[in-house]
């Protein structure tokens, strides 16, 4: 019978533990989620708010209504919190205050840099769908064994790769990048039928738009 769950974290992630009970526990000796959840979700949002005035304003609010607000809602706050000191860090990144600039050259300019950060909000994308991939993939290795592993959760980032060369030969109008990643992806597709079933091959067309989603980091932001 397998032990009972129970997550331990430290106090920056403690608060995640609420969110992740929603979804459901990891199983025992499985990675639990609720640190990297602190760190992606306050990235996210500050990226998305990026104002070191608003950031400031929700520091504060959080810092008061969390001594008087009942003790279940208390989690929410101190990730709010969290969340508000990455607004400030990108708030200096893009140098803004309530929505003005107070630096003539930032280092990211939301509204002039706008190919930059639909790449940036692509390219967090692609990592944070992939780290998810790779965890997985080490969640599989603890019941089974590497090739059994590899087709459940490994496939999926190689087809990436394939479709990435594959797309990437079609522009330079090279046919040897063409057939390999064509070929790497077919495989890639195969493995995947083979590790979780037939009916997973639906989910193709959801990895393309679950990354390009990401493109709203930026949208909600500008």
């Amino acid at each position: 019978k397998d032990a009972p769950d129970a997550l331990n974290n430290t106090a920056w992630a403690k608060p995640l533990e609420s969110r992740i009970e929603v979804y459901g526990l990891p199983q025992y000796g499985e990675i639990a989620p609720p640190l990297l959840m602190a760190f992606t979700i306050t990235l996210f949002f500050g990226f998305m708010l990026g104002d070191v005035g608003y950031g400031i304003v929700t520091l504060a609010l959080t810092l008061v209504l969390g001594r008087v607000l009942p003790v279940a809602l208390k989690p929410i706050f101190q990730v709010i919190a969290l969340s508000a000191l990455a607004t400030i860090a990108f708030g200096f990144v893009f140098g803004e205050v309530f929505g003005y600039e107070f630096v003539e050259h930032p280092l990211l300019n939301r509204v002039h840099d706008i190919n930059t950060m639909i790449l940036i909000s692509i390219a967090v994308g692609v990592l944070h769908i992939n780290f998810g991939f790779m965890l997985g993939l080490l969640n599989e290795l603890k019941h089974h064994s590497f090739i059994t592993a590899f087709f459940r959760k490994g496939a999926w980032i190689t087809l990436q790769v394939g479709a990435g060369i594959l797309a990437y030969g079609f522009m330079q109008a090279n046919q040897v990048l063409q057939i390999g990643g064509a070929v790497l992806s077919v495989a890639s597709i195969l493995m995947v039928i083979k590790g979780e079933g037939f009916l997973r091959i639906v989910e193709l067309p959801a990895l393309l738009s679950n990354t390009l989603s990401y493109i709203r980091l930026y949208a909600i932001g500008l």
